[in-house]
């Protein structure tokens, strides 16, 4: 944050966060604190969960990026190989080739 309006905006937002956060807690009769571990653990769960899906993007990203160097390599045998490794069995999808290289 480079301007002056952008850091008061942003503190007006903690305080906010921090005044929204103590009603609840008044109001559903917890501590302070047993509202910020559970808010706390809820986005422990989705961060992995982003991390996870990255994972697996990565891994795609890297199977379709090897596929189009064959391609552009007229290695079509080779990337129709790769792809037929790729199956799709109901709803469950496994990659049988873990490493291509």
């Amino acid at each position: 944050m480079s301007n002056l309006d952008s850091i008061i905006a942003s503190d007006a937002l903690v305080f906010l966060r921090y005044s929204i956060l103590t009603y609840l807690s008044f109001k559903e009769n917890h501590r302070f604190y047993e509202v910020l571990e559970k808010n706390r653990n809820n986005r422990k769960i989705i961060t992995y969960g982003m991390r996870l899906l990255q994972y697996f993007v990565n891994k795609f990203k890297y199977i379709i990026d090897i596929v189009c160097e064959l391609i552009q390599e007229n290695k079509n045998d080779e990337a129709i190989n790769i792809l037929r490794k790729l199956t799709f069995n109901g709803q469950e999808f496994q990659i049988k080739c873990v490493d291509l290289k």
